[in-house]
Order: C-alpha cells, then structure tokens, then sequence
C-alpha cells in the first residue's frame, strides 16, 4: 500500500469513529450519567420556550393537568408535552462535541444565539436552562446547558419538536358546529349585510335583487369557514382595548336548530396583530387569533361575491 493510500485510510478509519461515538445507539448509553441525574425524584412543572425569533411560549402544570398561564390558563394537550419532558429528562452527557467557549456561537448554543431557549422548573423550585443549537448530523441537535462550556449532541431533542407557538401544544379546534343544523347565516362588514337562509335543504340569499342569480359555491365555503374553525394561537378570556372586538371589521351570526331547540353563534372578527386577527365567539370565553385567509375572507366579503357572471348576450341569427 501506498504512502497516500495508508494516511487516506488512516482518516477514513479517524471519521468512522467519529462518526460512531457521535451516533451509537441510545440503546448503549444506560450506563452514561443523565445531564439531570440529582433530579431524579424531581418533576418538571414549567418549561418555557424562547426560538430565535424572540416567540415565547410557557407551559405550565396545574393540579392534573398542563396550560398556558399567559393565555388566561387555556389547556394544553399533556400526550403533546410530556414526550418532550421525558426528553429532557433522557438527555445524557457522553457525546461531548467541545469544551471550549468560543465554539457556542458557532453551534448556535450561546447565551445570545440560539435556535431554542429552555427555561425548565423542577417542582422544588430549582430552574435550569437549555441552548438548543444547530444540527449535528442527521437526527442529532448539539445542546448545552446554561454556565456550562460542554456542548453535547442528542437525538432526543430538535428545535422542531420544541416550537415556541402555542398551537403545537393545544387542541386548535375553536368551534365545531355541525353544518348541518345551519338553518340563517348572516354576515356583516363595511360592504353591507349579507344574510341567507334554508329552506327545505336550499339555500336563499335575501338580498338578491332583481335579475340577479345566486352563486350558492361561496355561500358553501363560508358556512365551511365558519362552522369548523381552527386558531393559531388563545389569547386569553380578557377583553382588551387593542382587540377592537366593540367595533369589529366583520360579524357572523349564525342560526341553527338541533334538538328542537333554536341556537345563535356569534363570530367578530377584531384587530389584525402580526399576521393574524383577533376573534370572539359566544360558544368560548376565550379570545384567539385566526389565521388571515380566513379572517380577510370575512372583511371583504361584498354582494357581488354571491353573484353568479350574467350571461352575455346572444348575437341575433339572421335567417
């Protein structure tokens, strides 16, 4: 074998056993010490999250279940949050990539660069923090904890399983009715009032004038929109000023009949903030927001939407 031949083996044989100690199988590190092994009998009981992009999201534990204290406690799904908890507790120390300061910023595991900030409480009251950096390989984050120079890589954790937005964490649905049992529909904006009623399984639009045919596909759509309608994000029970839900930009009313009872549901659709519009709805005591295609779809709406294209007119055949 060749000079060469032997120093290129000679890497190659290095690489592999990188690459090896990096990504051994989890199955063969039950002897290495957990990053949290003197919280062993200890709990998590808050975990907030920070990304990049300054997002931040707080889960907390309440009695028997986990919500979200900055959004007036809304509940969040516990099959969603307690996987990621357990991760944390898994993560262990012996895939070590540098001891050496200089190189956090580098593996986006700095205290001011970083793909994700965790902020764990433990339920005796300790805190401690987590730098979620950049990928290590396939299927691996590097993470270091705060006040620490080791970095470590994990295949337990990734800055995509620890989203810093509510709606990863919570059952989106924010109202559910049966379309069905829609018998009116009426929706306001400041285009005017555009209200529709059923009559034996036939939709008819009240204000259609004279000559004009209605085009029933849109009216489709919106009992859609408004019958099953999902959040990005609770905001809380409280009415805020900023909300503009007293003057919204648009209001839907719904009617419905199921039991043989009469029901109304009220949708307005308030202030834009970021992307997204804030909403009311009588069927929850909570305020969200929605995502804009939907809400902008409400705003405006005009008559002619629900208008079918008049038909030309026929050039006159000679004989």
């Amino acid at each position: 074998m060749s000079k060469n031949n032997q120093v290129l083996s000679a890497i190659l044989l290095a690489q592999l056993a990188l690459v090896a100690v990096v990504f051994w199988p989890s199955s063969a590190d039950a002897g290495v010490p957990l990053l949290f092994a003197d919280r062993d009998e200890m709990e998590i009981v808050k975990l907030e999250i920070i990304d990049s992009d300054d997002n931040k999201l707080v889960l907390s534990a309440s009695e028997d279940k986990w919500v979200l204290p900055d959004s007036g406690n809304f509940e969040a799904d516990g099959e969603k949050i307690i996987p990621l908890l357990n991760s944390i507790r898994a993560l262990r120390t012996n895939r070590l990539v540098t001891k050496t300061a200089d190189s956090h910023a580098r593996l986006e595991v700095s205290d001011d660069k970083f793909k994700r900030r965790l902020l764990i409480t433990w339920d005796d009251g300790e805190h401690h923090t987590l730098y979620l950096g950049s990928s290590g390989g396939a299927g691996a984050t590097h993470f270091r904890q705060n006040g620490e120079d080791e970095v470590y890589i994990t295949a337990d954790l990734t800055s995509w399983g620890t989203a810093a937005h509510a709606s990863s964490y919570i059952d989106t649905q924010y109202i559910s009715v049966s379309r069905d049992t829609v018998t009116a529909l009426k929706l306001e904006n400041s285009n005017g009032i555009f209200e529709f009623v059923r009559d034996g399984g036939v939709w008819r639009y009240i204000n259609l004038g004279d000559y004009e045919q209605f085009k029933e596909s849109d009216l489709d759509t919106l009992v859609t929109q408004t019958t099953s309608l999902r959040m990005t994000k609770p905001l809380g029970t409280e009415d805020k000023t900023s909300y503009e839900l007293e003057t919204p930009q648009a209001v839907v009313t719904l009617q419905t009949e199921s039991d043989e009872a009469q029901h109304q549901h009220v949708l307005r659709v308030g202030a834009k903030i970021g992307e997204n519009y804030v909403v009311s709805y009588t069927g929850s005591p909570y305020r969200v927001t929605i995502a804009p295609y939907t809400a902008t779809s409400l705003i405006n709406k005009t008559h002619e939407d629900f208008l079918q294209e008049p038909l030309e007119e026929q050039p006159e055949t000679t004989g």
